[in-house]
């Protein structure tokens, strides 16, 4: 099943590996190489030492894609950074 929180991209690194993979602001994490992403310590951890993530991502609501990105973890920790501000880590994500 979806997680109960997740995180939500606000941005990517224009020509990054995440950008170029189309992941796109708004985008719902919902999983990173088959493990839950709840929140943006998660997704953190989960790509710190991959070299290669393949993520589960709800777009616009309902659309579940699943995305391979290469050039982690340098690349995602940008999208970690991006999702850290617009969900603050110290507070609990929003239920989507």
């Amino acid at each position: 099943g979806e997680p109960r929180d997740a995180v939500v991209v606000s941005g990517t690194v224009p020509h990054s590996p995440s950008a170029q993979a189309d992941i796109r602001p708004f985008d719902v994490i919902l999983s990173v190489n088959g493990t839950p992403v709840e929140t943006q310590e998660s997704l953190s951890g989960l790509l710190r030492s991959a070299p290669r993530a393949e993520f589960q991502i709800r777009r616009l609501g309902n659309q579940q894609l699943d995305i391979a990105v290469e050039g982690i973890p340098c690349d995602c920790a940008r999208i970690a950074a991006e999702a850290s501000r617009a969900n603050p880590p110290a507070t609990p994500l929003a239920r989507r």
